[in-house]
């Protein structure tokens, strides 16, 4: 366990109550409340298109970087999960997009997914855990000698509000 606490669920609404929450690594173990999560988040979005959704391939990938992935979780299972993502390949390196020199590509490091549960949005949770990833830059810089960390700007509004409002390293990109 990294961190845990109480926030609310529901905040703001007649239906409010206290929720004890546990900030954890994710791992393959996680991929069925990954997707439960995913599901969650779209059946409550008028535009479904706002949010990209994944493959079970796809994060099984990611979770082949151990602490590259961080969740929070309640009783009722996974609310909130943060990857990063370690690109192989440059043309899908955003460290090219803003002009990186190319030995410098190497370093990069891509904020690949968020995701909050949409009972649990308002708690700040996605600086909760993009702050956790902060703190593992040093861990990152020396086990795979990355530690440039880019994102592109969301279209989901929370996402785009959250780390507007959130200043440290990640670098923001155009949408792709």
């Amino acid at each position: 366990m990294i961190d845990a606490g109480i926030i609310k669920k529901n905040k703001g609404s007649p239906e409010e109550e206290d929720a004890v929450f546990e900030i954890r690594y994710l791992d393959e173990d996680h991929l069925d409340e990954m997707m439960s999560l995913q599901e969650v988040i779209i059946q409550n979005l008028e535009d479904k298109e706002i949010f990209r959704t994944h493959s079970i391939d796809y994060f099984k990938d990611l979770f082949q970087v151990e602490k590259a992935a961080i969740g929070a979780s309640t009783e009722e299972g996974l609310i909130v999960c943060s990857i990063l993502q370690f690109p192989e390949e440059i043309e899908d390196n955003y460290g090219a997009d803003v002009n990186l020199p190319i030995d410098d590509l190497s370093r990069v490091v891509h904020l690949a997914k968020v995701a909050v549960h949409p009972a649990f949005r308002g708690n700040s949770l996605q600086r909760k855990l993009g702050f956790r990833l902060e703190l593992l830059r040093d861990d990152f810089e020396i086990s795979y000698g990355r530690v440039q960390a880019l994102r592109s700007i969301p279209e989901f509004q929370y996402s785009n509000h959250c780390m507007s409002s959130d200043r440290r390293s990640f670098v923001s990109l155009a949408a792709r």
